[in-house]
């Protein structure tokens, strides 16, 4: 797992989402989201449970 990167004073606020997907009960599924979504611009970290 990376470690967190530093917060600088001038940085962007960071916002927190939080998304409902109902059915998404497959380990694989999470793993390619968790894997996937951190690759799009702006987004730092995803994590489904």
């Amino acid at each position: 797992m990376n470690a967190p990167a530093p917060i600088l004073a001038d940085s962007p606020a960071l916002i927190s989402t939080r998304f409902t997907v109902p059915g998404m009960r497959c380990a694989g599924c999470i793993g390619k989201i968790e894997r996937e979504l951190p690759k799009v611009d702006g987004i730092i970290a995803a994590r489904a449970n």
